[in-house]
């Protein structure tokens, strides 16, 4: 009897090299005796060979064959370019995020393909697959507000950090997840005052036990977030989830309060106008600045992609228990709660509550 087969694709987003599984991990599912098919220079662009591959046992393939395994594994949502090789019975596995693209959703659907979402993995409130790319965003986030800091960027001409004698800047963080809390911790470390707001006291519980008294604790409520906002030299937005139904918290009132050449950095980089409505569009790596009634707003979508070889290395460590558990669930008839809760798409049925309720929104059909 044949093994069934994993294939390991290369990315082909604008500014995407990242890989998901480096040749460690490969091992780890060859060992498994699945039949591993990786995509030729899948990982050229972070420095890894496909000979680093083949050693791990892994067979090298074009794109079109390593499409035909019976489980597809990608970094990164599938492109319209990739939907021609959609088919039935094949199990597909990526941080997709598709509730925010249609386009995916439909394609989903058409296919009849099983599909799964990394960051829809879920234990005990936690999503744990997507741990090493929220921590990178986190730290990147301070990294991009205290760069564009500077005064001929727009900037406040704040350093983040501070100096002998001079004040120590603010930097507020909505949000204390896992990318709300590497903010703090790399802002607490260039010398930055940091204040989070929370919108629960189990939240804040957590965050003064992890940080002590080195940050403020709020609760996110609007009258107390106006009076900070003010005095915020970077505001980052780390929220779970932002989309079209998402309450505004700093609209574009509040941001005309801020300080001239302040800094925002949305991290969540959600759908439709979501928590922080002055982001009139998103930016990117190469133009990642937009001004906003004075205030640079920041919005780069997947902002780890900007560090490949950090987040292939911190992802495929982490990931590889995750996927060989899809493997198991999907190719060998294992059952894990927690993989099934990351199931998108069944048979071209979307099973996913975040993803029927947005198609139900673009199609103006009832939640049923």
């Amino acid at each position: 009897m044949a093994r069934p087969s994993i294939a390991l694709l290369k990315e082909r987003g604008r500014s995407e090299t990242r890989v998901l599984l480096l040749p460690r991990e490969i091992k780890t599912l060859v060992q498994d005796n699945y039949d591993v098919m990786v995509e030729t220079k899948a990982a050229a662009s972070v420095g890894v060979s496909d000979e680093a591959y083949a050693e791990a046992g892994a067979q090298i393939v074009t794109s079109a064959e390593a499409w035909q395994a019976n489980l597809v594994l990608k970094y990164k949502a599938p492109l319209p370019e990739e939907y021609r090789y959609f088919r039935k019975g094949c199990h597909l596995a990526a941080f997709m995020h598709a509730e925010g693209n249609p386009g995916l959703m439909n394609a989903l659907k058409a296919s009849k393909l099983t599909a799964y979402a990394f960051e829809f993995i879920s234990r005990a409130g936690a999503y744990p697959a997507s741990v090493s790319d929220s921590d990178i965003a986190g730290r990147l986030a301070v990294i991009y507000a205290a760069y564009h800091l500077q005064s001929h960027l727009g900037g406040r001409g704040l350093l983040l950090g501070g100096a002998p004698n001079g004040s120590a800047p603010h930097v507020i963080i909505i949000g204390p997840g896992n990318v709300g809390r590497a903010a703090a911790q790399t802002a607490l470390g260039l010398g930055a005052q940091v204040t989070f707001f929370c919108r629960s006291p189990a939240r804040i519980a957590d965050i003064k036990q992890e940080f002590g008294t080195r940050v403020r604790c709020l609760f996110n409520r609007p009258s107390v977030l106006r009076q900070e906002v003010k005095k915020a030299d970077v505001l980052i937005g780390a929220i779970l989830i932002s989309t079209f139904d998402t309450p505004a918290m700093v609209d574009e009132r509040m941001v005309s309060t801020m300080k001239p050449g302040s800094v925002i950095v949305d991290v969540t980089c959600g759908y439709g106008k979501g928590y922080l409505p002055s982001f009139k569009r998103a930016t990117s790596h190469r133009s990642p600045t937009l001004l906003v009634n004075g205030v640079l707003h920041i919005k780069i979508d997947h902002l780890p992609a900007s560090v490949p070889v950090t987040a292939s290395q911190a992802t495929s460590a982490r990931l590889i228990r995750y996927v060989r558990r899809l493997a198991d669930v999907s190719l060998r008839g294992g059952q894990s709660r927690m993989i099934e809760r990351s199931m998108i798409a069944k048979a071209g049925e979307l099973v996913h509550s975040e993803l029927i309720r947005h198609d139900a929104v673009k199609t103006r059909r009832p939640i049923t």
